[in-house]
């Protein structure tokens, strides 16, 4: 009795041998790709019959053929893993199928959507402010060469089918009136318990030269090439304004303010939150209690103040005066006079001397790095610490206090600590 499938089996073995050896020394994934083609082992064992068979023919062999038991277990193991890995497969993929399917339907019934309102057109002959008064949602505002104020309007609705969202929507049309003011303001009750209103976008196209104000209570709101001036309230969201050609004026709560390109005066007064103003020729004016305050290129003066954060100063041409409770104090590229206090923070400057300076902290380390040729009169004094002027140095345990002249002496320089370090680096 003759046994086939051994070369069968062998074969199989050794190739699932190398794939899997393959799969852990390249960490590859080669195993799962070759067992869908299992029936190729049903096709090499029914070869290897009819080898036999013919070989036998051949010689005039009468001998009866028995198939390998270890082929036929080998074969029957290989043959169930792969059944059940295909049949998962598809079990998943009708499962993903079904989910999507019902993930839609969901989507569609309960989900948000977008529904967008007719625009609106006003003339603004006789205007002279924009007020926009919105509670909840983004707000978009660019300047235009047209003499109409343009208004786009989209309303997120929830819970809801499309047609019947399209219904609820147009409910809720904001009450716009105008005489010298063009005024936009929503239906107070929109956003009560029952309401399947979740906000409100609006897109503004407005007039040159007319005062705009905005009234936020959540949603980021973004100003963009603007000629006007601009007031701006929010409580929660980011404020974004660039290019605009007027005065700025911002208060807010737990708003992240970004001030790019004002061609004017700019006064950001933010609770918990950053300042982050850039390239303005006017005058800034900047207060947080909770976040950072960072403003650079000002061509006028600069006022800021920080109960928590940092202050950054980069190329200021206008006099500088900041206050820190808790939080450092930097600036770089000072042209005018400083007046700086921290509180509790180091204060470090980095920059020509060309007017009178007063750094003041009471704990914490001052950093002067000035030119060497620069022309100052310094005074340093810390009552615990060491003062390092530019030529002299005192470490009185006491006390210490440094007093110095560098070239002409044409500017005070005044450093004071309580309890820290000062230290005067010319380079």
């Amino acid at each position: 009795m003759r046994k086939v499938g051994t070369l069968t089996s062998g074969l199989t073995l050794l190739t699932l041998g190398i794939v899997i050896l393959i799969d852990v020394i390249g960490k590859k994934q080669w195993f799962y790709k070759i067992i869908p083609f299992w029936p190729v082992i049903l096709v090499g064992l029914g070869l290897e019959i009819l080898w036999y068979l013919l070989t036998m023919k051949r010689h005039g062999v009468t001998e009866a053929i028995r198939i390998d038991a270890r082929s036929l277990a080998l074969l029957s193991l290989v043959g169930v893993f792969a059944i059940a890995f295909y049949t998962t497969s598809i079990q998943a993929g009708q499962v993903q199928l079904s989910v999507a399917a019902m993930k839609n339907v969901i989507q569609e019934s309960f989900g948000e959507k977008v529904i967008s309102l007719p625009d609106l057109q006003y003339p603004v002959e006789n205007t002279k402010r924009i007020e926009l008064n919105n509670r909840v949602g983004k707000v978009n505002v660019v300047s235009t060469d047209s003499k109409q104020v343009k208004i786009r309007i989209n309303v997120h609705v929830k819970g809801l089918e499309s047609d019947v969202a399209q219904q609820e929507a147009k409910k809720w049309m904001p009450q716009i009136t105008q005489g010298t003011s063009l005024r936009i303001e929503e239906d107070p009750s929109i956003f009560n318990n029952q309401s399947k209103i979740s906000g409100i976008d609006f897109q503004l196209e407005v007039p040159k030269n007319l005062t705009l104000q905005i009234v936020s209570y959540s949603g980021d709101l973004s100003v963009t090439d603007y000629t006007g001036d601009i007031i701006v309230m929010n409580q929660m969201g980011k404020i974004s304004l660039e290019r605009v050609r007027g005065n700025i004026q911002i208060s807010g709560e737990d708003s992240q303010v970004a001030v790019r390109g004002v061609t004017g005066n700019a006064v950001v007064n933010v609770r918990s939150s950053s300042i982050d103003a850039n390239d303005i020729t006017g005058a800034f004016n900047g207060t947080s209690q909770f976040g950072d305050i960072q403003v650079s290129k000002i061509g006028g003066n600069v006022s800021a103040e920080s109960q928590n954060g940092r202050v950054i100063l980069n190329d200021i041409s206008g006099d500088a005066s900041v206050k820190t409770q808790i939080g450092d104090i930097q600036a770089n590229g000072m042209k005018g006079a400083l007046q700086l206090f921290a509180e509790n923070g180091n204060i470090n400057i980095e920059s020509e001397v060309r007017n009178n300076w007063n750094v003041t902290a009471t704990r914490g380390m001052i950093s002067l790095k000035i030119p060497k040729d620069s022309n100052i009169q310094f005074s340093g004094e810390t009552k615990r610490g060491i003062v390092k002027g530019p030529t002299k140095t005192n470490a009185d345990a006491n006390g210490a206090s440094v007093s110095e002249k560098m070239g002409a002496g044409t500017y005070s320089v005044k450093a004071h600590s309580d309890d820290g370090a000062i230290t005067v680096t010319t380079s």
